[in-house]
């Protein structure tokens, strides 16, 4: 710093007009003091730097972010390989995308973190991304899976579950399973939260993302009931259930509610083998010894089988198309033989409870036919309790099911030949128009309708329109 001392008379005058009067042993012990004093002040450098400046720790920096502080760089990378390690272990390939970056720094001891605390740092704020596999549909991700193999059974048992099962009186050849979509099995890197279960990408692909409930049936519960229940219509119940028959619900039976939107869809083609019966044909025969309307079975028939075969068409449980392709005839039907009746009822047979009518309420006449203080009777009144059943007197024809004034509760039946009969005052009436009725049908029940003064069966029988006295047809 100083140079080097020079022995010359100019430069001991320039000494001396600098430093005074001073001899040259004074100087020289001058200059010796400088320079150990600059060597002190080197050494008191070097020191404090060692002391206060030198680095002895570094910032762990992750994607821009300063979480923690550790001893050294090589301390946190074997940190991030035992979190790899760690991250391996459930057998998927792992790879940290997060950026690490380190600052030197200068801190004191306490300052600088314990390993195990800047290993739970690190195991939160680092991304690892594993090597899955999604499954595609149409190019588009639907779910994630730990491999392959995982995801391709999930699409085996999809399709599986709309294969139709024998029973119920039929046999099943699948012929072909397809789905309409293009489905590919792609390898992705993604976080571990994207990647689901076996069970969640069932679900998933089956039924749609969004959150399918359910409703367990329960006595007395009907179709109509269950969708007024749940406040949606019964087409969109049958819709959220292709796969049950939901005409025939079961105590215990969950339904969904939810229409499902499944991530592809899934047609099945198969032969359906199915045992049918044969009606068997009737052949009348006329019997003049029974009554015009009445019918006896004279040789029972008895129905055949065949065997048919249905080409089906199914997507996601519902049938697009059934069609019969071939039918073998394994058992002829046996026609039945049925005698008719043609013997006539006529109105000129005599009184004396002879004619061919049965009783349509068994009970005491309160009222006959006939003239009676306040009119006419155009028929017999019958006493009954509301509720009583009445029957047909004989086969025939309704004609009229309904309220008719007075009569109340009305049902009339033609049986042929110009003769009705009227059951009035009715509390139910159990037929209707149109009609066809065997002598002894429960047609009606006891009541007290119309102009009636009391529970009771009001009977006409009428031949060509005209009212007669039933008790003249009226079998004893």
């Amino acid at each position: 710093m100083w140079g080097n001392i020079v022995s010359s008379t100019s430069k001991e005058k320039q000494a001396r007009s600098r430093f005074g009067s001073i001899d040259r042993e004074n100087l020289g012990r001058f200059k010796g003091a400088a320079i150990g004093g600059l060597v002190l002040l080197l050494l008191a450098s070097v020191f404090a730097y060692n002391i206060y400046i030198q680095p002895n720790a570094v910032n762990v920096i992750v994607d821009g972010s300063i979480v923690g502080t550790a001893q050294t760089q090589e301390q946190v990378e074997e940190i991030v390989q035992e979190l790899h390690k760690e991250k391996e272990a459930n057998g998927l390939s792992v790879n940290c995308i997060s950026v690490i970056e380190f600052e030197p720094i200068k801190l004191t001891k306490k300052a600088i973190m314990a390993q195990e605390d800047i290993a739970n740092i690190l195991r939160e704020s680092l991304v690892f991304h594993y090597g899955a596999i999604g499954i595609s549909v149409n190019g588009e991700i639907k779910a994630i899976l730990e491999n392959k193999q995982l995801a391709e059974k999930v699409i085996q048992e999809v399709k599986e579950s709309y294969l139709p099962k024998n029973g119920n009186g039929f046999e099943v050849n699948v012929l072909e399973v397809s789905t309409a979509e293009n489905i590919t099995f792609e390898p992705v890197d993604v976080e571990m939260e994207e990647i689901i279960s076996f069970e969640e990408a069932l679900e998933l692909l089956k039924f749609g993302e969004e959150k399918v409930t359910y409703y367990e049936v329960a006595s007395g519960d009907s179709l109509w009931t269950i969708a007024q229940k749940n406040g949606i219509r019964v087409s969109e119940l049958e819709e959220a259930n292709p796969d049950i028959d939901v005409s025939r619900l079961q105590i215990g039976q969950k339904l969904r509610l939810v229409k499902p939107e499944p991530a592809f869809n899934v047609q099945v083609k198969y032969e359906q083998i199915a045992q049918e019966t044969i009606p068997f044909p009737v052949k009348n025969v006329y019997n003049d010894s029974l009554w015009r309307g009445q019918s006896q079975i004279q040789e029972r028939g008895a129905k055949g089988k065949k065997e048919v075969t249905y080409l089906v068409t199914m997507e996601n449980g519902r049938t697009l198309e059934r069609n019969k392709i071939n039918e073998v005839v394994i058992e002829e039907p046996k026609t039945q033989v049925v005698a008719v009746g043609t013997k006539l009822l006529v109105a000129s047979r005599g009184g004396g409870g002879t004619g061919p009518l049965g009783w349509p309420l068994r009970g005491n006449i309160t009222s006959p036919f006939g003239q009676r203080r306040g009119g006419f009777h155009s028929g017999i009144d019958i006493n009954g309790k509301t509720g009583d059943p009445v029957y047909a007197a004989e086969a025939g024809r309704v004609i009229f099911s309904g309220w008719q004034g007075g009569y109340g509760n009305l049902v009339i039946i033609d049986h042929g030949d110009g003769v009705t009969t009227y059951y009035a005052h009715a509390s139910q009436r159990l037929v209707s128009n149109g009609d066809q009725v065997e002598r002894g049908d429960l047609i009606i029940r006891v009541g007290s309708t119309g102009r009636s003064t009391g529970p009771h069966l009001h009977f006409e029988v009428r031949i060509n329109g005209r009212p007669d006295n039933p008790t003249k047809y009226l079998r004893n």
